[in-house]
């Protein structure tokens, strides 16, 4: 849709009323789903909001903005992107605070202790700290589960010094809520700074889409309690400053003062959204897409999310069904974890030593042990994906036209692309079979210039996010699928893949 397109549908009668109704009037049970200029200014990446205010001078008469924020929860590094939805331009939020001249867009997603109270960590240049709380998203994951044991709840346990499981999901639980409350205030309050009459106008609107793996979107127990943090957090984020460092009481005290505040309005507001779903929206809705059967392997700091599935078009909307989706160990944080292992010493300290050695693409002993590892056990989830996906599938050899596309910030050359696709030697495929790799495209709304480009693999889910709930490809998970009988087994296709996706989605 075109910024003209917008313009003309904007200016019929009760068209807001309309928009509004069509993206948030269905209550969706979240289970079950699946720099901003005026129109011809050009905004430098690295102007400061000042320099891009919208002036005071702009007539107050004016139809509501309605802005949606693409949050990507990373387990190191969170990202987001903005759409201003009225005029289908996007761009890539900055954080304040934070200095990181490669990638400079890249939020810390760890929280620090620092005279008994918590903040968030402002430097980029390492994951590791004395007392540090990493890897929160996964440490959220593993309370939704009950998984009390897991080896990253660890700091958390320590943090609170207390072995109740009631009191170690209310701290990891309030701590999300934190870091999103205050990550999103910075979001919210660079959206003032470039549109100053912000919320002048009645209806002026910000909606906030963040993503799960695919295997957790199939989890209501996971789906619902990052809805629920998400809520609190923007709930938080909407009405009150919140302080640098709170202790855990007044943590604890600000929670409980918001949770019963959520309005239906705001849950609506809030949505989750599969990560792959989230990552191949630019790529579902360019030119060069094209339907048929993919695999996804996104490799992030803590797993590598894994999804087999059929991407189609019906009636013009874009539909994925997913045959199999998997969250697997081998995140590129295993690497540094396993050399520190075989080092002898899992320091905090050696671990960042490590990470850095890995980053820079080191070649010791301990790093390539470490990297092979991780290559065998890719290649044997990876596997296991591919033979999962094949059981949903009516058509014997439609597993054979499969594609590849690669995602995420931790991925290199090896061990994640050699052990993926090493696990198509598997006999699902004939021998020598390689799948075509398939690249995701550069977005032409984003505001992001060529030497930028490099930053897509981190900013593609943040950015696939940026889209309003009811534009986002409608999804139908494995556990929606049954397994065909053998004698519902076609041995040779009948119809050519884009046609014949499976046969519950015929």
């Amino acid at each position: 849709m075109t910024i003209g397109d917008c313009e003309q549908m904007a200016s019929k009668p009760g068209f807001f009323k309309r928009l509004k109704n069509r993206l948030f009037g269905i209550k969706q049970n979240v289970d079950a789903q699946g720099c901003v200029s005026k129109p011809g200014e050009k905004i430098s990446k690295k102007s400061s909001p000042d320099q891009v205010k919208i002036p005071k001078s702009a007539p107050i008469q004016r139809d509501p903005y309605f802005i949606q924020i693409g949050f990507d929860f990373g387990t190191s590094y969170s990202k987001c992107v903005c759409r201003d939805v009225m005029t289908n331009k996007s761009w890539i939020h900055f954080p304040s605070g934070l200095i990181d001249q490669e990638m400079p867009f890249l939020i810390p997603s760890t929280l620090l202790i620092k005279n008994g109270k918590l903040t968030l960590s402002k430097d980029c240049s390492r994951e590791y700290h004395q007392n540090g709380l990493c890897h929160l998203k996964l440490a959220l994951e593993k309370v939704a589960l009950k998984e009390w044991n897991d080896p990253i709840l660890a700091p958390y346990k320590k943090a609170i010094n207390d072995e109740s499981t009631e009191k170690l999901a209310d701290f990891v639980i309030n701590s999300g809520v934190y870091f999103l409350a205050k990550t999103l205030e910075d979001v919210k309050n660079d959206i003032e700074l470039r549109y100053t009459d912000f919320g002048t106008i009645k209806g002026d609107y910000i909606a906030v889409n963040l993503a799960v793996p695919v295997a957790d979107a199939e989890r209501p127990k996971v789906n619902e309690l990052f809805h629920r943090v998400l809520c609190t957090a923007w709930s938080i984020a909407k009405q009150e400053k919140v302080k640098c460092e709170l202790s855990q009481e007044e943590l604890s005290q600000l929670v409980v003062k918001f949770k019963d505040w959520i309005s239906e309005e705001l849950s609506n507001a809030c949505f989750i959204y599969p990560e792959v779903s989230a990552n191949v929206q630019g790529f579902v809705r360019s030119s060069v897409s094209k339907p048929g059967i993919y695999l996804f392997s996104d490799t992030g700091a803590g797993t590598v999310d894994q999804s087999v599935f059929i991407f189609y078009r019906k009636n013009g909307t874009e539909h994925l069904t997913y045959l199999h989706g998997s969250i697997l160990a081998e995140g590129s944080s295993y690497i540094e974890q396993m050399a520190a292992s075989i080092s002898g010493d899992s320091s905090w300290q050696n671990l960042e030593k490590w990470r850095k050695r890995k980053e820079r693409g080191g070649i010791e002993s301990e790093l390539q042990k470490a990297r092979n590892e991780v290559g065998k056990g890719l290649s044997k989830g990876t596997k296991t994906t591919l033979l999962n996906a094949s059981m949903k599938l009516y058509i014997e050899k439609q597993l054979h036209d499969i594609r590849v596309i690669f995602g995420g910030g931790g991925h290199i050359e090896h061990p994640y692309k050699t052990a993926v696709i090493k696990a198509f030697s598997v006999q699902l495929f004939p021998k020598g079979f390689l799948p075509d790799i398939v690249g995701l495209p550069i977005p032409k709304d984003l505001e992001i210039n060529g030497r930028e480009n490099r930053w897509m693999s981190r900013l593609s889910v943040a950015y696939g996010l940026s889209f309003v709930r009811a534009d986002l490809a409608s999804n139908i998970y494995p556990k929606d699928l049954k397994d065909p009988d053998p004698s519902e087994i076609q041995t040779t296709p009948i119809r050519s893949i884009e046609d014949a996706p499976t046969k519950d989605v015929c």
